[in-house]
């Protein structure tokens, strides 16, 4: 059932299935947001549609997309934007490392930095725009991901972990099926991923290990390798993609996504209302303010 009005999931399944089902069924609707369910829109969850197709891991890592895109750009890497000046003449761009004009700028840093107001922009960004960034919700989705010199579980694509402590790494990608490398990927999200971003990177690696030896046996052997992610303290990402809070529309997305006075563009994943939270998202929602810019800037 899902109601004519947002509201939590918790609203709407609390306490009418099983307890063990309803614990999975969360952490399944947990995933995707990358939050908890007592923070998700029901009204609007199944806004988000994937690109055809199955889920894919890219060989090589997604960094082949930005390399490719970046070609015989000139970027400069190493500078941190921190004001954003505009007029009817043009922009100005502050960093930690000297300024830039502009006749348009495309900002397209995560939500959580525009949450953090990390960036000031001058004059303010108006008020419909810093509603819709509030209303907005961004999550955390962690991953320790664990080499070993051979794989020692099952051979499925994925292993769900209904755990005592809910939400305590409830899923795993088993990246040997899927790329040849005995690598366990193990993956929370919302307060838990947060949690585990704080720890240090040795602190997350025991603390999932634990819960492999509870499933596999205390046998299981030490990795000898492992990372872990840590987005929601990155200073340049303040979480992991967006959601859609308990009382944010689709309008909201259209609102962050608008440009401002022919000067200020937007673009990224959280902009898209179709494709959010994912990377081809980011990526149309860009080209798309690319050809406004264009637009504007031959008329």
């Amino acid at each position: 059932e899902i109601h004519d009005q947002p509201q939590a999931i918790q609203e709407t399944f609390g306490g009418r299935v099983n307890f063990e089902v309803r614990e999975v069924g969360f952490d399944s609707f947990e995933l995707t947001p990358a939050e908890e369910v007592e923070r998700l829109s029901s009204f609007h969850l199944t806004l988000n549609t994937a690109a055809p197709g199955p889920p894919s891991l890219v060989h090589g890592g997604l960094s082949q997309v930005v390399d490719a895109v970046a070609n015989g750009l000139d970027v400069l890497t190493g500078h941190t934007v921190t004001r954003i000046s505009y007029n009817d003449t043009g922009v100005l761009i502050d960093t930690d490392r000297g300024g830039f004009a502009a006749d348009h700028v495309l900002v397209t840093v995560p939500l959580g930095v525009l949450k953090s107001g990390a960036i000031t922009f001058s004059p303010a960004l108006p008020g419909w725009k810093l509603d819709a960034i509030d209303r907005l919700g961004f999550g955390t989705y962690s991953k320790v991901n664990l080499l070993f010199d051979h794989a020692f579980w099952p051979d499925r694509h994925v292993i769900n972990y209904a755990a005592a402590d809910k939400g305590d790494y409830p899923f795993w990608v088993n990246i040997d099926r899927h790329l040849g490398a005995p690598v366990l990927s193990i993956q929370q999200v919302g307060t838990k991923a947060r949690e585990n971003d704080r720890r240090t990177d040795e602190e997350a690696v025991d603390r999932a290990m634990a819960v492999v030896r509870t499933l596999f046996g205390a046998g299981s052997p030490d990795p000898i390798g492992a990372t872990n992610t840590n987005w929601s303290i990155d200073p340049f990402a303040l979480g992991s993609y967006s959601y859609y809070a308990v009382g944010s529309t689709p309008e909201d997305r259209e609102a962050l996504g608008a440009s401002i006075a022919d000067r200020l563009f937007f673009a990224g994943e959280a902009v898209h209302q179709r494709y959010f939270a994912t990377a081809h998202g980011a990526l149309l929602s860009g080209e798309k303010a690319a050809r406004e810019i264009i637009e504007v800037a031959t008329q």
